[in-house]
């Protein structure tokens, strides 16, 4: 599944262009949620107003930590992120709507991708979400122009 229409946060956009988020030196987590959670591009913190509606299933987690993060400015005004796709899997078939990346130890929530723009969630014992093509292409977050 391709992360094709990654959405940041606008608390995110904000704090990447004060400088309140350094995207480039902490740990960003991959979390995927239910279709309970009903996205608000407002939201900034991931315990209070995502968290309950993490998936869960029986002996795996629905948090992964991202690895091989780069960060680059790709231009005046956009920034390029690559890791490695991510994969969660777990014994029986599990379902979720949305991938949410946000920063390991500050809470923040930095961006949001649709699992299944119809609407509906994606079910399955494997969920891969692969970032834009994978490590080599990485997702551009574009910021304002007094950004990063």
């Amino acid at each position: 599944m391709a992360a094709s229409s990654l959405h940041l946060f606008t608390s995110a956009i904000n704090k990447i262009n004060s400088g309140a988020i350094d995207v480039g030196s902490e740990t960003i987590v991959c979390a995927l949620v239910s279709s309970g959670y009903t996205v608000d591009g407002n939201h900034s913190v991931y315990a209070t107003q995502v968290a309950s509606n993490e998936c869960s299933w029986s002996g795996a987690s629905a948090l992964k930590k991202l690895t091989n993060v780069t960060l680059t400015k790709s231009s005046s005004t956009a920034v390029k992120l690559t890791a490695d796709n991510v994969t969660f899997t777990a014994g029986t078939a599990f379902s979720a709507k949305y991938a949410i990346l946000y920063m390991d130890a500050s809470d923040e929530l930095l961006a949001y991708e649709d699992l299944d723009s119809g609407g509906n969630e994606v079910y399955g014992n494997t969920i891969t979400i692969k970032w834009s093509g994978g490590a080599s292409s990485g997702i551009v977050f574009k910021v304002r122009s007094s950004g990063i």
